[in-house]
């Protein structure tokens, strides 16, 4: 939690400081909200299926239909569980996995509505894990640990206004997890409400 509210703090501050140097075009601050489905198949095994994200974001037109947005986004994706038994023994494993993400996107505006773009973003991923193993009928044994890294992400961003303050977004964003750098790739559906 003490995590959460320094990547807050540090958002607000990069907003503060953007409007502090008057950057061109209105900066307009505002939160999203979004459904996460994991597209690769590593993440889907450890993560589950449809999880959610909520984050707060600020938008500067810099010149022309151009514009950045820098980010923090906050996801949840459901526990999955994994079984197996042989010989004598069974085991099994529920994982839960969450990110904390700092970015900022990148936009061009094809028209009044629309706009196609690129997201970068610092990524801290966190899995949590239960692993019950058990030899002899009845005695398991259980241990469980978090285990946390911090890797690049990025990925193209689609946008539409749907009146003043509501904009729709799909992303696409890929990452890396764990020790052996697998992939980590999600697609979001959301909300973004500007203030």
């Amino acid at each position: 939690m003490a995590q959460l509210h320094r990547d807050l703090l540090l958002v607000c501050l990069v907003a503060g400081q953007a409007q502090a140097v008057e950057l061109p075009g209105a900066g307009l601050l505002g939160v999203q909200g979004a459904l996460v489905v994991p597209a690769s198949p590593d993440l889907r095994k450890t993560a589950g299926s449809l999880g959610y994200a909520l984050g707060v974001h600020g938008t500067w037109a810099i010149q022309g239909r151009h514009s950045l947005r820098p980010r923090l986004d906050l996801t949840w994706l459901p526990s999955a569980s994994q079984a197996s038994s042989g010989a004598g023994s069974s085991q099994s494993m529920t994982t839960r996995v969450s990110s904390r993400s700092l970015g900022v996107d990148y936009l061009y505006g094809w028209n009044d509505r629309c706009s196609l773009g690129f997201g970068v973003a610092e990524t801290r991923w966190s899995v949590a894990s239960t692993h019950t193993l058990t030899l002899l009928p009845g005695v398991p044994v259980t241990q469980s640990g978090t285990a946390s890294w911090t890797r690049q992400a990025l990925g193209p961003v689609a946008t539409y206004r749907i009146t003043r303050q509501l904009e729709g977004e799909v992303r696409l964003l890929r990452s890396h997890i764990g020790q052996e750098n697998q992939v980590a790739s999600t697609v979001t559906t959301g909300l973004l409400w500007r203030f």
